[in-house]
C-alpha cells in the first residue's frame, strides 16, 4: 500500500501542465495518495494484530511459560482465595476459591493470565484465561480433606446440570482431579501440605496444559 502511495503520488502534474484541469487532476492525485496512506496504515495495524493474536494461539499449544511471559505484567499476584459470584451451592467447589481451598489454608496465592486468541476471519475474538492457585495448608490430613471434598461437591453439581458448571470428572491417581467441559479444563491436585488449583479457558488442548502446569508446579514444591 505505501508503495502504491509514491507511485500515485509521482504521477501529480509537474511544472509543464498547468491550468484548471491540471488543479483538478492533482485534487484528485493527492485524495487518492492520502486515501491509500491510510489504508497502508490500516493494513499494518492489522497485520500486526493478527500476526499477535496468531503467535498467542501458537505459544499456547506449544508452551504456556510462553502466553505467560507476554500479560505477566497485568497479571497481580493475589493473595486471598476469591469467590465464583456466579456459582450456588455445590457448583462453588468448581471454581469458587474459598470453597476449593477452605477456611483452614495458611498460605495462599494465585494470578491469572489473559490474552485474546484469534478465531478467524469474520468471528468475534476469543479470549483465553489461565487461572493458577496454590494453598499451604497447616497439615498434610488438612490439605487431603480440602481435596477430598471436591470430587463429591463437583458430582453434586452435575446432577443439579446447571449451565456451564457441568464438568467430566477423573481422578487420575488419587491425587489428582481432571474436569473437562466446552468450558473450561480443570486440574485439582493435592500433593503433601499442598493443593493446587489450575483452570484453562480458550487454548487449543487445554487439558494436556492444565495438566502440565498443575505438574510444574508440584514440581517446585520443597
Amino acid at each position: 500500500m505505501h508503495e502504491l502511495q509514491s507511485k500515485v503520488k509521482s504521477a501529480a502534474p509537474g511544472a509543464r501542465w498547468s491550468g484548471s484541469g491540471a488543479d483538478a487532476y492533482a485534487d484528485t492525485n493527492d485524495r487518492q495518495a492520502r486515501t491509500l496512506g491510510k489504508q497502508a496504515e490500516l493494513d499494518q495495524r492489522l497485520g500486526s494484530e493478527v500476526d499477535r493474536s496468531a503467535w498467542v494461539v501458537v505459544a499456547g499449544r506449544r508452551d504456556l511459560d510462553a502466553v505467560r511471559q507476554w500479560v505477566t505484567d497485568a497479571a497481580p499476584v493475589l493473595s486471598e482465595p476469591q469467590p465464583d459470584p456466579m456459582a450456588t451451592g455445590a457448583c462453588k467447589a468448581v471454581l469458587d476459591q474459598q470453597v476449593i481451598f477452605g477456611t483452614d489454608v495458611d498460605e495462599f496465592r494465585a494470578a491469572s493470565y489473559g490474552a485474546a486468541t484469534d478465531t478467524g476471519p469474520g468471528q468475534i475474538r476469543g479470549v483465553a484465561i489461565v487461572t493458577q492457585a496454590i494453598g499451604r495448608f497447616p497439615s498434610t490430613e488438612s490439605a487431603r480433606s480440602a481435596f477430598d471434598r471436591l470430587a463429591p461437591a463437583i458430582e453434586e453439581c452435575n446432577q443439579l446440570q446447571v449451565k456451564n458448571y457441568e464438568y467430566d470428572v477423573h481422578n487420575i491417581d488419587g491425587s489428582t482431579l481432571s474436569l473437562h467441559s466446552n468450558v473450561a479444563d480443570i486440574v485439582d491436585r493435592v500433593d503433601g501440605a499442598t493443593l493446587v488449583h489450575v483452570s484453562v479457558v480458550g487454548l487449543p488442548h487445554s487439558g494436556r496444559i492444565a495438566k502440565d502446569v498443575a505438574q510444574r508446579i508440584g514440581d517446585r514444591i520443597p
